[in-house]
């Protein structure tokens, strides 16, 4: 997963080092804007939110000492919906949700953008009634990609059984993505080398999400078993483009989840590629797409287009494929 930690620049009309606002700006390769120097701040990006640690004087052109570490110097996000930040030793640390305190969400190319903006207090720099010098503020954003996949190895088939060994594939979007196979329907027993499901009988299958911001929502969109990890030489879509293989009788009732909806199970029937004993490998493809919150529609209407509610008779296999 490529994770961006992006820091949006503030433009000046003379751009010369002198007019960034102090040393913990610079001015930027073409010298077109003044940027945070690497040292001045951190953005850290998770699942569900984005950590911020910055220097004081990134919001604040020049701060009275005596201001500093109070709660008239405290940092907060635009909408001031957040728990306001004060200063230790002259940093801040705050936490952002990427789907609270004002955090706006986009998705283009592939990409999936949560955005804010850190502001700086009006009380640090008003003396007496008065405001002495500028407040500033820090543009901070958290870029994902919108797939990945997920893989359960250590499928082991002994004669004429097909078993799990209990193995979890963790996906790319910060760990919060687990893909388990069990023995039964009520999905409580994991597969092992002991707990074996033979060939034929449902393979039961669970993709779950933890900490997804409630402005995302995910879909299962392809499942392929193989012999190996990697290189494989042979392989089989039991889902191909969001739609349910025949042969292997593969059954879901949805391929889609959300924060409040975080499991998508399916299941298949156990087979092997080999008549001895054989380890197949299941890796599942996700893709993420962000949603406006106030109506659940897809920000970007063209996401998983190519994956989700396709033409399932347009794929082929011995026995086609047929709709969740």
């Amino acid at each position: 997963m490529k994770v961006f930690a992006g820091l949006v620049a503030a433009t000046y009309a003379t751009l010369t080092a002198d007019d960034c606002p102090n040393t913990s700006w610079e001015l930027n390769g073409d010298a077109s804007a003044c940027v945070p120097v690497s040292s001045a701040v951190t953005v850290t990006c998770s699942a569900t939110g984005m950590n911020v640690v910055f220097d004081e004087n990134l919001l604040y052109v020049s701060l009275d000492s005596s201001k500093s570490g109070t709660a008239d110097s405290t940092a907060n996000t635009a909408d001031d919906s957040c728990t306001a930040a004060t200063s230790v030793g002259g940093e801040y640390d705050i936490d952002i949700p990427l789907d609270g305190c004002g955090t706006t969400v986009t998705q283009t190319g592939g990409e999936i953008t949560f955005s804010n903006t850190i502001v700086g207090n009006i009380a640090a720099v008003t003396i007496d009634g008065i405001v002495t010098t500028e407040t500033l503020e820090l543009d901070v954003e958290c870029v994902f990609d919108e797939k990945f996949s997920l893989t359960v190895d250590d499928i082991a088939v002994e004669a004429a059984a097909h078993t799990v060994d209990g193995s979890d594939g963790t996906g790319d979007f910060d760990t919060e993505f687990s893909l388990t196979s069990y023995t039964d329907s009520s999905y409580s027993d994991v597969s092992t080398t002991s707990n074996a499901v033979v060939i034929g009988k449902p393979v039961y299958n669970r993709v779950t999400a933890t900490n997804l911001p409630t402005n995302v929502k995910f879909f299962v969109t392809d499942c392929t078993a193989q012999d190996a990890r990697t290189s494989p030489t042979a392989e089989y879509d039991v889902i191909k483009d969001g739609c349910l293989d025949n042969l292997l009788d593969t059954t879901a009732s949805t391929l889609g989840g959300d924060s409040s909806s975080v499991d998508v199970d399916f299941s298949f029937n156990g087979f092997t590629f080999a008549s001895t004993s054989d380890i197949v490998y299941l890796t599942c493809d996700i893709v993420l797409c962000a949603i406006d919150t106030s109506d659940s529609s897809l920000i970007d209407a063209s996401c998983g287009a190519d994956k989700i509610d396709g033409a399932c008779t347009d794929n082929t296999s011995t026995l086609g494929y047929s709709a969740p």
